[in-house]
């Protein structure tokens, strides 16, 4: 099929009848869902081909040409909790230098969620990193990036189950559809999407790793047990739904 405008109109009529084969009723949903495969099947499509229209990117530039570490690992934790995936990429900045970016992608709206969480972390880390080397006397800038890096890396470790509770606390899933099942159709649609949009993907360089001090280890994982994310309320004070427009991920204060 040549037409865009046809497959479009196909992949709409296949997702109707898909969302009809939920029906309370039996003939119904039997009728609705064999109508489905028949039209997959007539035009080849996969149940990636019906999602990824679905998927959507969040892109969140580091401000460095390579990416330390702990950076990667907090994209990381963000983007599985929100069941997206999180490249690493080298591209230019407004003034045409090279800087490392992160994508975000994911299922609409997962891609926003995982970028929202990663701001607000990168906010609370940020914060504690400063703090918590303003308590050193270090000889060197590469010491103290060193030992801050070495504090941020258990920072992420020590608040990545709290991000997986907060997605987890707060998902709004397909009713009888299982997480497996979810997943793997996430991932058939990320994959899909990144085939098409970005071909073969180049990943950006990450600082190699150095030598780390217990106490450095010992301060980020404190400091990464104290970490909070906060769901936004409305203006009436009621929580907001996960996924709406104006969820805000806070350090410790809500926002509308």
């Amino acid at each position: 099929m040549d037409d865009v405008n046809d497959l479009d109109r196909i992949i709409r009529k296949i997702k109707r009848c898909l969302a009809l084969g939920k029906s309370g009723n039996p003939n119904e949903a039997e009728m609705a869902l064999r109508q489905a495969r028949k039209l997959m099947d007539a035009y080849r499509l996969s149940h990636a081909d019906l999602h990824v229209s679905d998927v959507g990117s969040e892109v969140r530039s580091t401000g460095k040409k390579v990416t330390p570490l702990w950076q990667r690992y907090l994209a990381n934790a963000a983007s599985e909790a929100f069941r997206c995936r999180s490249l690493n990429q080298l591209r230019r900045n407004p003034a045409g230098r090279l800087e490392s970016h992160f994508l975000f992608i994911g299922v609409k709206p997962n891609a926003e969620l995982a970028s929202y969480a990663y701001d607000s972390l990168m906010t609370q880390i940020t914060t504690a990193r400063r703090s918590y080397l303003a308590t050193l006397k270090t000889r060197s800038g590469g010491e103290s990036r060193s030992r801050g890096d070495a504090f941020c890396e258990a920072w992420v470790y020590a608040v990545g189950s709290k991000v997986t509770s907060f997605a987890e606390d707060n998902r709004l899933e397909q009713e009888g559809t299982s997480l497996v099942a979810l997943e793997n159709a996430d991932s058939a649609a990320i994959d899909l999407w990144v085939e098409q949009n970005l071909g073969t993907v180049g990943e950006a360089a990450r600082a190699k790793e150095k030598r780390r001090y217990e106490s450095d280890i010992q301060a980020g994982l404190l400091a990464g047990a104290q970490a909070e994310l906060h769901q936004g309320l409305d203006e009436n004070g009621v929580p907001v739904a996960l996924g709406a427009p104006v969820l805000a991920l806070t350090d410790g204060a809500t926002a509308a």
